[in-house]
């Protein structure tokens, strides 16, 4: 991903440390590009920049290095490597990698930009085994579908694999330790969710926390800390990442992760040490590829001078790939109540659309979020089929600071999912004066 977001930005040699997606943990991806000098962006000698190495560890078998030939550093190819890395001494930009009989080779740069991403976390009380009980990321190395299956983890990940395997016929248990789904949306968007995938045949245990999952014969045993157990063929443990920085050895470069785990980095990406920048999952939130990509650009661009692409976007879309999507931006009904917001809200609902019969999703729905006072859009949740295409009409309205009346001066196509708008903003109207002759 970070080698495709760099490649059109043509900057001199930044050196890009991305996770591999060849091989298990620790293997980690360095990939770099080496584009043409621009004029804005000429290197800086060796001799009078500070520089960082970058020095690996035995690699493990994964695919061959491989370079297009005949390469130099002021060739405008794309090159990828592959193999374990450290940050053993301060020194000068490169990375030093070791393949058995092939030796030693030093990779060179002024920048480097680290993106290894983040691990599953594995608790010790869990009995990972990758055969009955998975990971996030183990889990799609199953040998085959389950008849039974117990998530644990009411967060996006959990959420988005629950509801897959429910739609492949399997028997699914979410469990999680608060007592709904994905807090940080919308309540009613979460309580739809809910009830949609009840209705699929869902099983939930709210509340609880597996304080021990051992295998038995039946396949996993999930013992509760309130005592209650349950039985199913397979175990998905999808309860928190990590930063994957561990085979780094950042204190060797003069960098630490933070309390909960994270690079600490500035507005533009740059960690305490200038020549070094992180993005994506390293981190923290929000966690997203579309943002990380985007703070991957930002980091580039202020490494190498660029004046362009200075910031990532205030206001971000959410996009959660449960059946059926949920996507999100702005304020939701609980934030406007914690923050003192005077706000009023707009439905849509698809069985009212008729695109929403065409596709045969009558459960969908889409709330607008606006200030009482001048109407000004808020927020936007979203829950149904395009749900994560569909965010983008109201995320741009917010980020113009416009009130929910641009939905109804716009022309939408008929029949389209995207007239949902114009209908939530008329919503919107009646609920303001009062008075209104349907709900959404």
């Amino acid at each position: 991903v970070m080698t495709t977001l760099l490649a059109p930005i043509f900057a001199p040699w930044p050196i890009v440390i991305g996770p591999s997606s060849l091989a298990p943990e620790p293997i980690v991806t360095l990939s770099w590009t080496v584009g043409w000098r621009l004029p804005v962006a000429k290197p800086v000698p060796p001799s009078v920049t500070p520089w960082y190495s970058v020095t690996s560890s035995p690699m493990s078998a994964v695919s061959p290095i491989t370079t297009p030939a005949p390469w130099s550093m002021n060739s405008p190819w794309p090159i990828r490597a592959e193999g374990w890395i450290s940050m053993p001494v301060i020194a000068r930009v490169s990375m030093e990698m070791t393949r058995g009989a092939n030796g030693t080779r030093q990779l060179r740069g002024e920048i480097i930009l680290i993106a290894t991403g983040s691990t599953p976390q594995r608790p010790p009380e869990i009995a990972f085994d990758d055969v009955h009980v998975f990971d996030s990321d183990t889990f799609l190395q199953m040998k085959q579908i389950p008849r039974s299956l117990a998530v644990i983890g009411g967060g996006v990940i959990g959420c988005e694999y629950a509801s897959i395997f429910m739609a492949l016929g399997v028997q699914v248990t979410l469990v999680d330790g608060r007592d709904r789904l994905l807090p940080f949306l919308d309540s009613e968007i979460s309580q739809r969710l809910r009830d949609r995938l009840a209705s699929l045949g869902m099983n939930f245990l709210f509340n609880e926390r597996p304080a021990k999952v051992e295998l038995c014969p039946a396949g996993v045993r999930l013992i509760m800390k309130s005592g209650k157990t349950m039985e199913a063929e397979t175990a998905l443990f999808a309860a928190g990442r990590k930063a994957a920085v561990d085979s780094l050895k950042l204190e060797n470069a003069g960098l630490a992760i933070n309390a909960r785990g994270y690079i600490d980095v500035d507005q533009n990406y740059r960690t305490a040490q200038s020549n070094l920048y992180a993005a994506g999952d390293v981190i923290g939130f929000p966690a997203l590829a579309s943002t990380s990509m985007e703070q991957g650009r930002v980091a580039v661009c202020h490494a190498f001078g660029f004046k362009y692409k200075q910031r990532v976007a205030s206001m971000l879309p959410m996009g959660i790939y449960t059946i059926p999507e949920i996507s999100a931006a702005g304020e939701t009904e609980e934030s406007c109540k914690e923050k003192k917001i005077d706000y009023c809200v707009g439905r849509a609902l698809y069985e009212n659309n008729a695109r929403g019969h065409i596709t045969g999703d009558t459960a969908g729905m889409l709330k607008l979020i606006f200030a009482r006072a001048d109407k000004k859009l808020l927020g936007v949740s979203i829950i149904g089929e395009n749900a994560t295409e569909l965010i983008h009409v109201g995320l741009i309205v917010m980020d113009k600071g416009l009130p929910i009346d641009e939905f109804i001066e716009q022309v939408f196509n008929y029949p389209t999912l995207s007239e949902t708008y114009k209908y939530a903003a008329y919503d919107g109207l009646g609920n303001l004066a009062g008075h209104k002759l349907r709900e959404g």
